[in-house]
């Protein structure tokens, strides 16, 4: 986030689609942020959205096993 002039929120996410942990992120802020888990997948949003539509840790996330794989 050092460099990063927004705040944002993130869901850390595992390979079920399983949302570990939700982590609110402060701009141009260099604190580390981790997940509660072995995450596979990392969902940067505006900061508050996940919580505007009540996503929250523990709820799944569809279709991601049509997401690009990484190399």
């Amino acid at each position: 986030m050092k460099d990063t002039p927004m705040p944002l929120s993130i869901a850390f996410i595992d390979a079920r689609g399983s949302i570990l942990n939700i982590e609110e992120m402060d701009a141009n802020s260099t604190i580390s942020h981790t997940a509660q888990g072995l995450a596979l997948y990392a969902l940067e949003m505006k900061k508050g959205w996940f919580t505007k539509y009540g996503i929250k840790a523990h709820d799944r996330v569809e279709g991601l096993h049509q997401a690009p794989q990484g190399q």
